[in-house]
């Protein structure tokens, strides 16, 4: 039966490192996941608001209705994980692995983004207004129908990226070095200021 691998309960996880393949649904975390490890685990409804997650291992996970709001993770890896519907808001990433991953109707309003890596995700429905993104490589990600707006660059490249329908109202790009191989297709840009830059086809 598919019951035992629910983990419902807090003492349960807390008693482990190691949630490789499981089922976690339902739970609120609200303990230290240092060294935790979630290879291809399925996250359903699980709550990690305002908890510090560092150096946990997500590898190829699949979460669905999750909340990392006002969370901080540092040294994370998530490559290759699915993200449905899942919260960053106010959360602050730094040095986290989101290589080749999926992530649509995820919310990462007022996030911080620092050194994420993104090589070859794919990106829809995303809203990410009001963050904070530096230090990062948009690099062979494709970015659909996402939210940009008011959203602040530092020390960012775009480099052989698709952005079809990303809002980059009120953007400063001013910081953001745009390479050779970028897309940008029926995308916003009123009151950026991406045309003081020289944008390769």
């Amino acid at each position: 039966s598919s019951d035992q691998f629910k983990i419902k309960h807090v003492q349960k996880i807390e008693s482990d490192k190691d949630f490789t393949g499981r089922l976690i649904e339902n739970v609120k975390i609200e303990f230290d996941l240092s060294d935790t490890r979630f290879w291809f685990a399925d996250l359903r409804n699980v709550d990690f608001s305002n908890v510090n997650l560092v150096d946990v291992d997500f590898r190829f996970a699949k979460m669905s209705n999750v909340s990392f709001k006002g969370a901080t993770l540092v040294d994370v890896l998530m490559p290759r994980v699915i993200l449905e519907n899942v919260d960053f808001s106010d959360a602050k990433l730094t040095n986290v692995r989101l290589s080749t991953s999926t992530i649509f109707y995820s919310n990462f309003d007022g996030s911080v983004l620092d050194n994420v890596e993104i090589l070859g995700s794919y990106f829809l429905q995303n809203n990410f207004k009001n963050s904070e993104i530096k230090n990062m490589i948009f690099n062979r990600a494709v970015i659909i129908n996402s939210d940009f707006s008011e959203t602040e660059f530092k020390n960012t490249t775009f480099e052989n990226s698709i952005f079809d329908k990303a809002d980059f109202t009120g953007a400063d790009f001013s910081s953001i070095k745009i390479k050779k191989g970028n897309a940008f297709a029926d995308s916003l840009f009123t009151n950026s200021n991406i045309f003081d830059y020289e944008l390769y086809e």
